[in-house]
């Protein structure tokens, strides 16, 4: 809430008497700040470690996953990334990155599932998803597609350069020198001639491939387009509920996964409850980018087994998942019956 909404609601008096106080209050509370911060780390510090032990095998397969992930990724870089710049592999590229960025993303899921923060988790999954479509998409594309997908970049830059520039003031932040912006506006203008003015939209990079490869495409680009294309498609269900929990919309006040039971609650923070669906669902997603990152060279036996043994490990940490969030219901129902 601004000042000046404050004092149109109070009174130029009543803001007067409450800021009096507030220094006396800032003081109190930074005195008392130590004991109370150590009080809330030990109870979280015993939330989680209850909770590691009960999700201890799932986390365990999950990091497992990851790790692998990890070093596959950088395994198939180091072997394959000199014959990709030499014959401007934008597949490659594309594929790379965004495989680089789900493991980041994977590591941060694991994160909120460690600290009880199921919603969260399950967000951070929702990115893991348009991770995969974006890969599946890209590959399916050809490298045209990709070439447009890393050019794209400067788009972006464009239109995050204005915003700033319409907004800097009240950001207290610098804007960008005209000359910068000049820049940023020349490399925009030459991709729109070089391609259309469709690629200055949203999603633009894919405009030409969903023309092409989707036949339900009516020249408006939406993310489940570019899902549809990839063939997850079916997965909308939990990306929308996973949505709930990034934008502010009433079913994301109304519902969380971490409530369980009859009586459902709107958590103010952790719980133990509800880390199946995203923990299942972000070693799925982190596994179709790899997967669909190793399959771009010609496969070996090495490769193939490793994809093998990592598809095997993501249906291990599922049923896991699954079973400790089965039992933990069944532990509830007993407490209310």
């Amino acid at each position: 809430m601004s000042e000046e909404s404050i004092e149109d609601r109070l009174g130029e008096a009543a803001v007067r008497a409450a800021d009096a106080v507030v220094p006396e209050i800032i003081q109190r509370l930074r005195r008392d700040a130590p004991a109370m911060i150590a009080a809330e780390r030990e109870v979280q510090r015993g939330f989680e470690e209850r909770l590691a032990m009960r999700w201890q095998e799932p986390f365990e397969l999950y990091q497992m996953v990851l790790t692998s992930a990890r070093e596959m990724v950088a395994d198939f870089d180091q072997e394959n990334r000199e014959e990709a710049v030499q014959k401007q592999d934008f597949i490659f590229e594309v594929l790379h990155r965004l495989a680089i960025r789900s493991c980041r993303v994977a590591a941060e899921v694991l994160c909120l599932l460690r600290g009880g923060f199921a919603d969260g988790a399950h967000a951070r999954w929702r990115t893991l998803h348009e991770l995969a479509a974006t890969a599946f998409f890209v590959r399916k594309a050809g490298i045209d597609t990709a070439e447009r997908y890393l050019l794209y970049e400067h788009i972006e830059a464009y239109k995050a350069a204005s915003q700033l520039q319409d907004h800097a003031s009240k950001l207290n932040a610098q804007q960008f020198s005209d000359a910068g912006m000049e820049v940023l506006k020349k490399n925009r203008d030459i991709l729109v001639a070089k391609y259309g003015k469709e690629f200055a939209g949203e999603y633009g990079w894919a405009f030409e491939a969903l023309k092409r490869l989707d036949s339900a495409f009516n020249g408006r680009i939406k993310f489940d387009a570019i899902e549809r294309c990839a063939a997850i498609g079916h997965m909308r269900p939990y990306y929308k509920m996973a949505s709930n929990q990034v934008h502010a919309g009433p079913k994301g006040a109304a519902f969380t996964l971490g409530s369980i039971g009859r009586k459902k609650i709107n958590l103010v923070g952790a719980s133990n409850a509800g880390l199946a669906d995203p923990g299942q669902g972000a070693v799925l997603s982190l596994v179709q980018v790899l997967v669909t990152l190793l399959l771009h060279k010609p496969e070996n036996i090495e490769r193939f087994v490793g994809i093998r043994v990592l598809q095997s490990l993501v249906t291990d940490t599922a049923q896991s998942f699954v079973a400790v969030q089965r039992k933990l219901k069944e532990e509830q129902r007993e407490i209310e019956s």
